[in-house]
């Protein structure tokens, strides 16, 4: 007979792995951006009495949960479709369930996430987003991130619609005559700023996920980047695309702190997400793939902080 204390323990190192299955802490940082941006539209908009939201709070919490359950269902889907690929480059990672429980989990987190949507999708455009993001991710996972580049766009897209989407859910309206053109310039600026910065640092991060797991991905006959042309190359190429996405990305923050804001307390967050991108092209160069794919975490959080003091 299985001893109950083991069962126990059993049990939760399986719950323990789903969770990891789920990457909370990218979940978490993409939920951070929204409710920076909430934050940000408060102290820009609403707090000045001349504008209200037009969704409530509840909406706003079940809009969180959605764009959380359909991450977590995205990332779990990988981790299903990649079991035997994992087993190249990551051999210390297992599935928690097995394979039918997890699909299982993967299509209740999606129907969850489609009853959210349906019932805080305040027009057809975020209904739509919302469910070409389940789409997308499961053709990635099966499909797309097996092809060259194609994959790692869509991801990158997706990432970068995400200030967008927020922008079409959480609208504001004037409520009084004249319109602050100081708060609409900051924000008109927020939104391509972010968006940005998401698809530069999550295409960033995908190559270089190509780029360490070439082996695998070369056995499995993936036809990533990688694979084609040599981590070398890709290697090259990608750092060009880091180094001029970084003159383009100092362009848009230097325009924004001299139009709009001031070089205080914000330039401090600027500076680290700045340093963290740089320091992620460095140990590229040095082929640390996972030092590079923290640095770039704590570029793009470093910049997602800076919306709660704006």
């Amino acid at each position: 007979m299985v001893c109950p204390a083991n069962l126990n323990e059993t049990v939760l190192k399986n719950l323990i792995l789903l969770l990891k299955s789920f990457r909370l802490l990218n979940v978490f940082s993409m939920l951070l951006l929204l409710v920076g941006l909430k934050v940000f539209n408060y102290h820009s908009f609403v707090q000045g009495g001349n504008y209200v939201f037009l969704r409530s709070t509840t909406a706003f919490i079940f809009f969180l949960m959605t764009v959380g359950l359909i991450s977590i269902a995205g990332y779990l889907v990988n981790d299903i479709v990649d079991v035997e690929v994992d087993k190249i480059n990551r051999p210390n990672k297992r599935l928690a369930f097995s394979k039918n429980i997890l699909w299982g989990i993967y299509i209740f987190l999606n129907v969850l996430a489609i009853a959210f949507s349906i019932f805080i999708a305040n027009s057809a455009v975020t209904f739509l987003i919302l469910m070409a993001a389940i789409v997308l991710l499961f053709l990635y996972s099966m499909i797309l991130q097996k092809l060259p580049l194609v994959g790692n766009l869509v991801v990158a897209l997706l990432a970068g619609v995400l200030p967008l989407l927020y922008d079409k859910f959480d609208l504001v309206l004037c409520v009084e005559k004249g319109i602050d053109l100081l708060s609409g310039f900051k924000y008109s600026l927020t939104i391509p700023i972010y968006g940005g910065l998401g698809f530069i640092v999550t295409f960033s991060r995908e190559i270089v996920k190509d780029m360490e797991d070439v082996v695998g991905d070369r056995q499995a006959g993936y036809r990533t980047l990688a694979v084609i042309f040599g981590v070398d190359n890709v290697k090259r190429y990608l750092l060009v695309f880091m180094f001029l996405s970084l003159l383009l990305w100092l362009f848009f923050i230097v325009l924004y702190i001299m139009e709009v804001s001031s070089f205080s307390f914000v330039s401090v967050f600027i500076m680290l997400a700045v340093i963290c991108f740089f320091l992620s092209m460095l140990q590229i160069n040095k082929d640390e793939y996972s030092k590079a794919s923290l640095y770039l975490k704590l570029s793009l959080f470093s910049g997602v902080l800076m919306l709660f003091i704006l």
